[in-house]
């Protein structure tokens, strides 16, 4: 598979420690230039945190599953099996907001948190 394919949202399965499905989480020019990509992978195990968000068949999954962004991973390109689907521009802000609360960028309510200035 050559990485210039990869796009940001796309849904792969992925060699990981078993094949799994992920989903592309870096922005499309990265992926040309960059020998791993970030992604989120996905897991059948079901939590209800705000780091997780759940997708199922509407959003191309054949059973339902979360997108794990407190468990990111970067890959190398030579790791993508195949292409799965496509996640909605919708459905990738809903990550998006996932992620930002996963890396303490927003509070969970959409505010964001600040970050005092060193003395």
């Amino acid at each position: 598979m050559t990485g210039n394919r990869l796009r940001r949202g796309e849904i792969w399965l992925a060699e990981m420690d078993k094949p799994r499905p992920v989903v592309v989480m870096h922005r499309n020019f990265a992926g040309r230039v960059l020998n791993s990509v970030l992604v989120a992978p996905l897991t059948t195990t079901l939590r209800d945190i705000p780091t997780a968000v759940r997708l199922g068949p509407a959003d191309g999954i054949d059973r339902e599953c979360i997108a794990a962004l407190d468990n990111l991973t970067l890959l190398r390109k030579d790791r993508f099996l195949h292409r799965i689907g496509q996640l909605s521009p919708e459905r990738m802000n809903e990550l998006c907001r996932a992620l930002a609360i996963a890396v303490s960028c927003s509070d969970g309510d959409g505010g964001a948190f600040t970050v005092p200035a060193p003395h």
